[in-house]
């Protein structure tokens, strides 16, 4: 007779905790889902020994976190501690009370060096803002709890993932929408372009419901040895200008690159940011048979197919005001 599994899961109603709230109930798991309402959880780990010590979950998948990289200067220490202390905490308390207990950390591409044009799980860390240092931290936790304490835990190093349930102050859901805008306003006396800046920066755009699925497949390894970190990706790169072309062309609209600089104008404020960031996945699909199924171009679509939807159930009046580039 085989036992039903159960899962905690922090940040399970954010984008990528939803999508593997999701993949668990279809695998039959019981799961227990925590929302990360960072103001209401316990810091100092008493409320997450009480829920690990009463349900006793064979996974743990941290997904809670604060997402928005360029806020971070404004408060480095509200993101230390969430993104980085906590995860800290929550390693302790499994050691101590559950250490039986798997550990999934959702781990960031921020941390690496984005001079290294590519980036694999030996690439130099050189995180560039307070959330990249405390994503670090985290991700430095695991290893040393797996290392030296023999917890079977693990980090999947995620570089952007997207769907219809991220944010929309993140850039790819912002050109989706304000792609659907142009579209209902082509040819009309309210036609305005949209604004943006630092097009230069390239990103690796992957679908967030995959890489719920690859962490869920992480935690799937029995032995102690089979737990290490994994970078997950496309293995593909394209610029913001790419994707926002993309998106342009997918929504319908007229004559792309001869008309790109109708559709979009550039805020001068923002300066360029030649960076680069792909993927070398390779060894998730060596040792996990996973590799992303959506591409870039795939992506795009489906951002600009759910936002077609979105705007047809629910018209919008007023465009999105100030719209300006973010990279993660």
């Amino acid at each position: 007779m085989t036992t039903q599994k159960t899962a905690l899961v922090y940040g399970s109603t954010g984008q990528l905790g939803s999508y593997l709230v999701d993949l668990l109930h279809e695998k039959d798991y019981i799961v227990y889902g925590h929302e990360g309402h960072f103001n209401d959880i316990d810091w100092e780990g008493s409320l997450f020994q009480s829920i690990l010590k009463e349900n006793r979950p064979d996974e743990v998948y941290n997904f809670a976190a604060k997402m928005y990289a360029p806020d971070s200067w404004k408060d480095p220490m509200e993101y230390w501690k969430v993104n980085g202390t906590m995860v800290l905490s929550m390693l302790d308390i499994i050691q101590q009370h559950c250490p039986e207990t798997k550990f999934f950390l959702a781990g960031s591409a921020e941390v690496f060096d984005k001079g290294s044009v590519m980036q694999w799980e030996d690439t130099n860390r050189l995180p560039d803002s307070p959330y990249g240092l405390a994503k670090m931290m985290a991700m430095e936790a695991v290893r040393i709890y797996r290392e030296q304490k023999g917890l079977r835990a693990c980090t999947g190093i995620f570089f952007n993932a997207e769907s219809p349930r991220r944010k929309k102050t993140f850039f790819a859901q912002k050109v989706a929408q304000e792609v659907v805008r142009l579209k209902n306003g082509f040819g009309t006396n309210g036609f305005t372009p949209i604004v943006l800046g630092r097009l230069d920066a390239r990103r690796d755009w992957g679908w967030a419901p995959e890489y719920a699925e690859v962490a869920w497949k992480m935690m799937q390894q029995d032995s102690f040895e089979s737990f290490e970190d994994y970078v997950i990706g496309t293995g593909e790169t394209h610029t913001c200008r790419e994707f926002v072309a993309e998106a342009l062309m997918a929504a319908g609209l007229p004559d792309v690159e001869k008309n790109f600089e109708t559709y979009v104008d550039y805020d001068k404020t923002f300066s360029p940011v030649g960076n680069c960031m792909r993927a070398m996945p390779d060894k998730a699909k060596r040792r996990l048979g996973w590799q992303a199924q959506y591409k870039f171009k795939d992506v795009v679509r489906m951002l600009v197919e759910s936002a077609l939807e979105e705007h047809k159930a629910q018209p919008r009046e007023e465009s999105i005001a100030g719209l300006t580039q973010t990279t993660k």
